[in-house]
């Protein structure tokens, strides 16, 4: 990344309150932990044939992580 990219963003950390994070996890726990095997199925068809909503699944199962 280029310095001149890297200074138009504020890099300073981001003050959470215990009730978003407790939100967040929430939201996130409520959804399923998807298997080793699906896993793999999913890497597969995002990387040979650009799925992405393959892509999208993967992400979004690993959000509590």
């Amino acid at each position: 990344m280029s310095t001149a990219i890297a200074n138009n963003y504020d890099l300073a950390p981001i003050a959470l309150s215990n009730e978003t994070v407790d939100a967040y996890m929430a939201q996130v726990s409520a959804i399923p932990v998807i298997s080793a095997e699906q896993e793999q199925f999913l890497a597969k068809q995002l990387t040979e044939d650009g799925d992405l909503d393959a892509a999208r699944q993967l992400v979004i199962s690993h959000l509590r992580f």
